[in-house]
C-alpha cells in the first residue's frame, strides 16, 4: 500500500524567491497568494518574490511560509496528487493542518497577521518563537483524527 506524505517546513526556511515558480505557472497559487495577501492586507508576492530582508523577519516569514506551502500543496492537488499524512516542523504544523482540512488558509493568515500586529507592537524589541506556533502539540495530522 502507498502512502503519500507531505512534511512542511518551519521558520528559517525562508529564502527570497520562494514560491516564485510556482505562482508563475498556477492560476491555483495565483488564487492562494491574492487570497492570502488579501487576508493579511500584506503584498505577499513583494515579500516572498523580490530582494527584501524583510522575509526574516518573523512576523513576515510565518506568513510568506504558510502562503508558500499552501500554494504548492494546492498546485500539487491539482495534479492529483494529494496527502495521506500530513506533518510540519513548528510553523510547518498550520500547513499540516490546512493539508488536513482542519483550518483554511485565510483564517490561519489572519491568525499569522494578528500575532504579527501583537508582536510589532511590543516595547522590547525583541524576536522569538511566537506567532503561529501551534497550540495542538507536536506531531502530524490526518483527516481522520480527531485529536481537533
Amino acid at each position: 500500500m502507498k502512502k503519500t506524505a507531505f512534511i512542511f517546513p518551519g521558520q528559517g526556511a525562508q529564502i527570497v524567491g520562494m514560491g516564485k515558480d510556482v505562482y508563475d505557472n498556477s492560476a491555483v497559487a495565483k488564487e492562494v497568494f491574492d487570497r492570502a495577501s488579501e487576508a493579511v492586507e500584506l503584498d505577499l508576492k513583494a515579500l516572498c518574490f523580490e530582494e527584501n530582508t524583510d522575509i526574516d523577519i518573523t512576523e513576515f516569514t510565518q506568513v510568506c511560509l504558510l502562503t508558500t506551502s499552501v500554494a504548492i500543496m494546492e498546485e500539487l492537488k491539482t495534479r492529483g496528487i494529494k496527502a495521506d499524512v500530513a506533518a510540519g516542523l513548528s510553523l510547518g504544523e498550520y500547513c499540516a493542518l490546512v493539508a488536513a482540512g482542519f483550518h483554511e488558509l485565510h483564517r490561519r493568515s489572519k491568525g499569522c497577521a494578528q500575532a504579527r500586529h501583537f508582536h510589532a507592537g511590543r516595547s522590547t524589541g525583541r524576536r522569538g518563537r511566537h506567532g503561529c506556533h501551534s497550540r495542538y502539540g507536536r506531531g502530524g495530522y490526518r483527516q481522520s483524527d480527531s485529536r481537533i
